[in-house]
């Protein structure tokens, strides 16, 4: 598991587990400057406190995603 915001420099590929933006009671932002890839077993888990800037989890991603998980 790999959960909360921050940075991460550099690639991050998840096999497995569940990735929560924020483990907070508040939207977070997770910065990968690098590729983010998503195995078919892995969960991206986000919150959504409303519609507006702040309101909701962000994973911001340098480089190409490749999300083929749940």
């Amino acid at each position: 598991m790999l959960e909360g915001p921050g940075t991460i420099n550099g690639d991050v590929v998840m096999a497995g587990g569940t990735l929560f933006l924020c483990a907070f009671s508040s939207a977070g932002t997770l910065n990968i400057t690098g590729s983010y890839t998503q195995n078919a077993d892995v969960t991206l888990g986000t919150r959504l406190f409303g519609t507006g800037a702040g309101q909701f989890d962000v994973l911001a991603v340098g480089r190409a995603a490749t999300l083929n998980g749940r």
